[in-house]
């Protein structure tokens, strides 16, 4: 299978063994959707050091899958709260949910061919 946003290097570069790997990919199926909610919410809140937080959990998982478009994202995001202004953070945050929604669905299909 092609992989167009995860890089399934990166991910066996780790040489954890493929049990630790299957449990890797089912733990990010389960929580970047979660990051993604809990950033809009704080987000939505206005809640900046929480808003931090989440991006910085998920800047962390999409790098380690290899995400390296939307890790450069949020790293901006992450590295300039509380300071900067949040204008432009929603269309950020479209291409974030979209790429990390892809990636989802290409560690499902990796789940299922077998990794």
């Amino acid at each position: 299978m092609q992989f167009e946003v995860i890089s399934l290097a990166k991910l066996k570069d780790f040489e954890l063994g493929e049990d630790f790997l299957k449990e890797m990919v089912s733990t990010y199926i389960e929580e970047i959707p979660m990051y993604l909610r809990m950033v809009q919410d704080s987000y939505e809140k206005a809640d900046l050091e929480t808003l931090k937080r989440n991006l910085h959990t998920l800047k962390s998982h999409s790098n380690t899958l290899g995400m390296a478009d939307v890790t450069e994202k949020l790293r901006y995001w992450e590295n300039g709260l509380p300071k900067k202004s949040l204008e432009g953070f929603n269309e950020d945050f479209d291409f974030i949910q979209t790429r990390c929604s892809e990636a989802v669905r290409e560690l499902k299909a990796l789940e299922q061919e077998g990794i």
